[in-house]
């Protein structure tokens, strides 16, 4: 159990003055699931802080829903009643921060799913709505504020911020940061290493759809059957680039016609994220030729994360790649060439055809 590890859960389904929602709540007990496993994130409970909107899943369905406060009345009828609220949402942060200067854990979770929106201007923001929200008067927590600080602080050696909300803009509504101490620590800075995963591109919505029989968020669906299913490179590391490589793949077949737009979720390599080990699967040799070559040609070989796994050059003499269990495309640049192949086993031979 990393008991070094922390995590923040807000899953926000009712806005007595906003469209309600049906998959947050049950989006956020998803990824509680995958952090507590062994398997998954194994973090202990007890570094677990979270809110839901709503009461209505049963403590035998979530053994570990101890770390999650959920509000009553489940549905509430106006803003007086309304949980959790902006100020709420914002108090999960408030230890982290009133430790500025020192290090807190090895990594954060922040997993936030319900209404949202971006600053019209400030294209890397994204902000969730509280359920005391309304047209009128937006009560909302800045996500990516309080993710940066901690990134500019050197508070955690890795950030994981992940927000299954829209991220629509209007020039009536900007994010106004929150107030948080006035400091930062470049060089320590520099060493964080960090993952920010949104459901949709700045300007764009978000979706859900019945997943299993059930209202789900469809970017939390595929993030987490990416963070159980992706394979891992050739050290046995599941990285970041690797979980959104899967997404991007995968997220169409899981909206299963829904329509939905990719999400966003840019990588900064010397900084990605390793979420963890895995075995790493077995090795087949591939022997890859091509037909009516007449001068060398450049080959890439890319995986089904749409990975490249191998660019050189080949002509007459056929090349040997060891290559993990898989889908495949071979690729030869100046001639147009493709082949589609899937490797297992021990051995494979194929040839790209003129």
């Amino acid at each position: 159990m990393r008991l070094d590890d922390h995590a923040i859960l807000v899953g926000i389904s009712n806005y007595p003055a906003l469209e309600p929602l049906k998959g947050p709540c049950r989006d956020a007990l998803d990824f509680l699931d995958w952090l507590l496993d062994p398997a998954g994130g194994d973090v202990a409970p007890a570094n677990v802080k979270g809110l839901l909107s709503s009461n209505d899943v049963s403590q035998d369905d979530h053994a570990m829903l101890e770390c999650i406060t959920k509000f009553s009345p489940p549905d509430p009828k106006d803003l007086s009643t309304a949980h959790p609220r902006a100020d709420e949402i914002e108090r999960l942060f408030d230890s982290f921060l009133r430790r500025t200067g020192a290090r807190v854990g090895r990594r954060l979770y922040i997993f936030l799913a319900g209404h949202g929106f971006s600053d019209p201007i400030e294209i890397n923001s994204a902000a969730l709505y509280g359920a005391d929200a309304d047209p009128s008067l937006a009560r909302y927590v800045v996500a990516t504020a309080y993710a940066d600080f901690f990134r500019r602080n050197a508070t955690f050696d890795e950030i994981a911020l992940i927000m299954d909300c829209c991220r629509t803009t209007s020039w009536l509504q900007n994010t106004t940061p929150p107030q948080l101490p006035n400091i930062s620590n470049p060089g320590a800075a520099q060493t964080v290493r960090y993952f920010y995963a949104f459901a949709a591109a700045w300007g764009q919505v978000s979706r859900e759809t019945v997943i299993g029989g059930e209202p789900r968020g469809i970017f939390t669906a595929t993030l987490l059957e990416a963070l159980r299913l992706a394979q891992p490179d050739e050290q046995g590391r599941v990285t970041g680039e690797i979980v959104r490589n899967y997404i991007h793949n995968n997220v169409a077949r899981i909206a299963a016609g829904t329509e939905i737009q990719p999400p966003s979720i840019p990588i900064d390599l010397p900084r990605d994220i390793v979420f963890f080990q895995r075995a790493a699967a077995p090795r087949t040799e591939a022997l890859l030729k091509a037909a009516g070559l007449t001068t060398p040609q450049t080959l890439r070989v890319f995986d089904g994360s749409r990975r490249e796994v191998y660019s050189g050059q080949i002509h007459d003499q056929p090349v040997r790649l060891s290559l993990a269990a898989g889908l495949y495309k071979a690729r030869i640049g100046a001639a147009g060439k493709e082949l589609l192949f899937e490797v297992s086993g021990e051995r494979y031979e194929a040839t790209i055809p003129a």
